[in-house]
């Protein structure tokens, strides 16, 4: 069946969306810390590669702010965020009261 209706659509892609999501959580809780170390140093080298392009991608969609701030708010959030949590225990029993 073909949807035609933008707003049934949108919520069907959400819903697919959603699905995937929750298998790739369940896929990303049976990984070491090694293992998503990996991959979020992955994402963030990604974020920081494609900071340029998705500025202007996102200046385009919206119109609001200035496309070189941009740049650098993508840069910080992948880099600088990642440099911040990188040693950071995210599996298992992250501590104890």
């Amino acid at each position: 069946m073909q949807l035609y209706d933008k707003d049934l659509l949108s919520v069907q892609e959400v819903r697919e969306l959603v699905d995937k999501a929750k298998t790739a959580q369940e896929e990303l809780s049976a990984k070491s810390q090694k293992e998503v170390d990996v991959i979020v140093k992955s994402i963030a080298y990604a974020g920081v590669r494609n900071a340029k392009r998705l500025a202007k991608m996102a200046h385009e969609e919206t119109g609001f702010g200035v496309e070189a701030d941009k740049v650098i708010k993508n840069v910080f959030a992948s880099n600088g965020v990642y440099e911040h949590v990188k040693d950071m225990k995210t599996i298992g029993e992250l501590g104890w009261d």
